[in-house]
């Protein structure tokens, strides 16, 4: 998926200024905020300049206009550890899959475990997880399956059913009281990235061939000790995953969760030897990598998407089978993106019977844009119905003025659900303007005989200027 530049935009200023009004650095450098990448090669003018892209607080001006990011950190709740319900017992990060008598939609967005104990006597259920699914049955306890080593998530088990369902022990018990823990622990010899991920380069279980090594390792300590041993391991993340390649920092991807218990964690002198940007206070990225990270125009399902099923056994997740060509032809493989060539891959369906891929981008500048994208099948290929739309999920009007006061933020809109196509009465004010929840853009392919490659191109028109 392929957002491409603008038609038409607006540049900023032609460099060559010499120590100008602070007001006008100001200035200039707002006409550059859908534009980074010019902002810096004007630091590369001289001293004065190369001065001014350097700070630090321009970066976090520049992306509160952008991309609102105060609206999307403040989205971040920090981890809930479980705490003692009376009758019941806790087995973190663990899930027993299958046997449920209740689903997460049952409990209408009340996940706290308390409530879903309540809920589970009523049914007679003899254990839920923290996700909201309740269970009239067990598997064996060798059966289940380690998903998280975030605080507070996993299978709450009636302490009457473990010795006699599962003849297990039972596990530690709970405090009745814990604090709230909004970021993983340090290690030493790596450096915490918080909130990110460098997609793929994931190092397979040698035991099983698992993408990660939840199934051996029951906790993050664990799974730090592990990595430290392995000398292939550049990093690991905290969904369990040991890498052994690391993607430019320019694609690392932004945690998508609700929970602000997650990162990556880089060996240290695999972040020296690569030379990465180092995070700042807190764990959070520099605020003018965060910049670049968020302001993507190219979105690969393979990196920055998410699909629905991506497990390896349904979808997966492989080497692009056209460079693995060209590289077998003798071809020059480049990056279309511009910059230094990457390992490229693709995401490789097996069976499933829908699938669903989702991206969003972020800080879309004012313009006309081609949305594009591409799907390889095989003769076999028996895809029926293919759906692709855009969707306007939020929008704010930005002004050419000094940064500090270039956000105003639009009166908030009526919530939509996928599928509506407008909301009446709500969004941005102007003429011609869509509102939040506008399909853009749309486009269905039925056909059994899908061709090789799907263009679906879509023009989304941002009507008004000024409009993000």
């Amino acid at each position: 998926m392929v957002l491409s530049e603008p038609v038409s935009d607006e540049r900023g200023l032609a460099p060559g200024l010499a120590d100008p009004a602070p007001v006008v650095v100001e200035n200039l450098c707002a006409q550059f905020v859908f534009d980074g990448d010019s902002l810096l090669r004007l630091g590369q003018v001289n001293k004065f300049w190369h001065g001014v892209v350097s700070d630090v607080a321009l970066w976090e001006r520049l992306n509160a206009a952008r991309f609102d990011v105060s609206a999307i950190s403040s989205a971040q709740v920090p981890a809930q550890p479980a705490t003692a319900i009376p009758g019941w017992c806790f087995f973190a990060g663990l899930d027993s899959g299958g046997d449920d008598c209740a689903t997460p939609e049952d409990a209408k967005g009340n996940l706290r475990p308390s409530d879903l104990a309540a809920r589970a006597d009523q049914l007679g259920a003899i254990a839920f997880n923290t996700r909201g699914w309740i269970k009239d049955r067990l598997q064996a306890k060798s059966c289940w399956k380690r998903h998280s080593y975030v605080p507070g998530v996993g299978l709450y088990v009636r302490e009457s059913a473990v010795a006699r369902v599962l003849g297990v022990p039972l596990p530690a018990p709970l405090p009745e009281k814990a604090d709230p823990q909004v970021r993983p622990p340090d290690f030493p010899g790596w450096v915490f990235y918080h909130l990110v991920d460098s997609p793929g380069g994931d190092i397979r279980h040698p035991a099983n061939g698992d993408n990660d090594f939840t199934s051996t390792c029951s906790t993050l300590e664990e799974l730090a000790e592990v990595a430290a041993r392995l000398p292939s391991c550049l990093a690991f993340n905290t969904s369990g995953s040991l890498k052994h390649r690391l993607q430019p920092q320019v694609h690392w991807r932004q945690d998508s969760g609700t929970c602000s218990w997650g990162g990556l964690y880089v060996r240290e002198d695999a972040a020296g030897a690569n030379k990465l940007r180092r995070p700042t206070g807190g764990g959070s990225l520099e605020p003018c990598l965060r910049y670049f990270q968020l302001g993507k125009t190219r979105l690969r399902a393979a990196r920055d998407v998410d699909v629905v099923w991506l497990n390896d056994t349904y979808l997966m997740r492989v080497p692009d089978p056209k460079v693995a060509a060209a590289a077998t032809a003798g071809a020059a493989v480049t990056d279309p993106a511009g910059g230094a060539p990457e390992p490229l891959e693709v995401v490789k369906l097996s069976h499933v019977c829908w699938l669903d891929l989702t991206g969003r981008f972020n800080g879309v500048g004012p313009g006309r844009y081609h949305c594009l994208w591409v799907l390889w099948s095989t003769e076999r290929c028996n895809v029926a119905e293919l759906n692709f739309s855009i969707v306007l999920r939020s929008a704010r009007r930005l002004h050419t003025g000094v940064l500090a006061a270039s956000v105003k933020v639009v009166p908030e809109a009526k919530s939509v659900s996928d599928g509506e196509a407008n909301v009446p009465g709500g969004g941005i004010s102007g003429e011609g303007t869509p509102a939040l929840g506008t399909v853009l853009g749309s486009l269905v392919v039925k056909g059994k005989k899908p061709t090789r490659q799907l263009l679906a191109t879509l023009q989304a028109l941002g009507r008004s200027r000024g409009l993000q």
